[in-house]
């Protein structure tokens, strides 16, 4: 697949001063892992897990969150602030990462204006450089890439579909 946009920052590619750096040491956890260190099979378990889950396909709901909270005293934290108040979570995160995609809301949007600043789709460009890459090959590649990324919106927001 073609990337859209030059390395400048321009089109779908994540700007180049926006990127932020990994901060683990990748041949360092490699090494802790070849060794048997139990703290860095815990934490690639429980990140492998946390992947699995997030990419499963399975929605969750606000009862499971209910069910979670009657049956687990550990700290619960979430992104939506009203629902998250009515199922008693211990916090809520605010974060341009990750659920940038839903961080849309219009309070969110007025009390962090940095967070509107990181859209990526902020014109009609995208759509000329798929024509100026691949004519209208290139438009049905940016095409897809949008619904793809609605997609995975309305997963993150817990929905399967638009209905």
């Amino acid at each position: 697949m073609r990337r859209m946009g030059g390395g400048d920052g321009s089109g779908l590619a994540p700007r180049p001063d926006e990127r932020t750096p990994f901060p683990l040491d990748l041949d360092v956890f490699r090494a802790r892992l070849a060794a048997g260190d139990e703290q860095a099979l815990a934490a690639f378990t429980l990140g492998a897990a946390w992947l699995r889950e997030g990419h499963s396909g399975t929605f969750r709901s606000w009862k499971d969150i209910a069910f979670l909270r009657e049956n687990w005293d550990g700290p619960i934290v979430l992104t939506d602030a009203h629902a998250a108040m009515h199922a008693r979570v211990d916090g809520i995160i605010v974060s341009n990462h990750g659920g940038r995609q839903v961080d849309g809301a219009i309070g969110l949007f007025s009390a962090l204006e940095k967070i509107t600043a990181s859209s990526k789709i902020r014109s009609g460009a995208p759509i000329m450089y798929g024509l100026a890459l691949g004519g209208e090959e290139g438009v049905e590649e940016v095409l897809r890439a949008l619904l793809a990324d609605t997609e995975i919106t309305l997963g993150i927001c817990g929905y399967m579909n638009i209905d």
